[in-house]
């Protein structure tokens, strides 16, 4: 299990690198080196773990859910900062619904129920984690040469192709957290990190189109979370 947990954080640590590479060829030897890195651990994982099921129990570690508890108030809050920046106010009223309701159930039930098992690895988990792990780590490597043509035929656009490859690798860790997650709030937690990552790709650009879709993404994704929080309490 400890190497499952180790390749959910891997491409975390790589995020932290490109977050703050400025060129290019820095970012491209990054994101290169935490493919390198990340789809032997997967392959690993799967091959010698395949036939077992691992589970985890996170209830001692009581800090966890109210840092996580936190983390979702910061991303409700730049999302509804978001939506009234652009007059998308419907994601705004959504998301302020979902974090009033989870900080009330967080604050008050929440802090005494958890799952008898936070985290729980079968042989679906690791299927996930396989395709999240190689398939997602080839599509950042594809990703390089095709951002780098898309600045080229787009000097309009400003290249912030360094926040793009973080919130892509902020992505997969979110996308390992949640196929290995059994406890509702933990699901709910990295639900929210995807929707989020989700907003910032689609309208990467800034483009009137670009927003616009981001946008339609993310107000349908923050109304799934709703439901999701009201489904939980």
């Amino acid at each position: 299990m400890e190497t499952i947990l180790v390749l959910t954080g891997l491409p975390l640590i790589f995020a932290l690198f490109t977050f703050f590479a400025r060129k290019q060829r820095a970012y491209g030897i990054i994101i290169r080196l935490a493919a390198i890195a990340i789809i032997p651990v997967t392959v690993f994982c799967i091959v010698a773990h395949y036939q077992n099921i691992f589970t985890i129990d996170l209830s001692s570690y009581t800090a966890i859910k109210p840092i996580m508890l936190v983390i979702d108030v910061l991303i409700a809050a730049y999302i509804i900062y978001k939506g009234i920046k652009h007059k998308s106010y419907l994601v705004s009223i959504f998301a302020t619904a979902q974090i009033v309701i989870l900080a009330w159930f967080e604050l008050s039930e929440g802090h005494s129920t958890h799952s008898l098992v936070s985290l729980y690895v079968d042989k679906l988990s690791l299927i996930m984690i396989a395709i999240i792990g190689v398939i997602g780590s080839l599509i950042c490597v594809y990703a390089v040469e095709y951002m780098r043509k898309y600045q080229r035929h787009h000097p309009e656009v400003k290249d912030r192709s360094s926040m793009f490859f973080t919130v892509l690798l902020v992505f997969l860790t979110a996308m390992f957290g949640l196929v290995i997650s059994n406890d509702m709030v933990f699901i709910l937690f990295f639900w929210e990190i995807t929707s989020l990552c989700s907003f910032l790709l689609i309208g990467y650009s800034e483009t009137t189109e670009a927003i616009k879709n981001a946008f339609s993404a993310i107000t349908v994704n923050v109304f799934g979370g709703l439901c999701f929080t009201v489904g939980i309490v």
